[in-house]
């Protein structure tokens, strides 16, 4: 698994944020997204599956007070068709919130986390953020 601190090495030896994260895997990136939230003192869980009507997966659950985010991964490249894309996964990940909401008393937060930065911000009631970006974002989310 690549660390947070081996993609910074990478970016001081003149790579781009891109180019650090291209060899990453699925997993990895799943696994940086959590490392993120867990240096904002969040409690995460990858992989997280329950079931309603249907079996679900999220890919990171991030805890922390009263709120919950359920972070979906997105490590797609560039793509003609990608806004589409991003817009079915929106509605996708909108849905498996709303079921993981059913089983906690906290306020819910979807989120989408891609690898490089996409048009849209925010599909429906799903936040959309690049990874290079997820720093920032949760510094601010309060502030907002």
């Amino acid at each position: 698994m690549i660390s947070l601190e081996e993609i910074e090495r990478k970016i001081k030896e003149g790579l781009t944020l891109e180019e650090a994260l291209r060899e990453t895997d699925w997993k990895d990136f799943e696994s940086l997204v959590a490392e993120i939230f867990e240096i904002h003192g969040y409690k995460t869980k990858k992989n997280f599956r329950f079931k309603t009507f249907k079996w679900f997966e999220i890919d990171v659950i991030a805890e922390k007070s009263d709120f919950v985010f359920c972070v979906e991964c997105k490590k797609w490249g560039k793509g003609r068709y990608k806004k589409s894309q991003i817009r079915k996964a929106c509605k996708i990940h909108s849905l498996k919130t709303f079921e993981f909401s059913k089983f906690i008393d906290k306020r819910t937060i979807p989120l989408i986390v891609t690898y490089l930065e996409e048009d849209i911000i925010k599909e429906n009631d799903v936040i959309v953020v690049p990874i290079w970006k997820l720093n920032s974002f949760l510094l601010n989310f309060f502030l907002t």
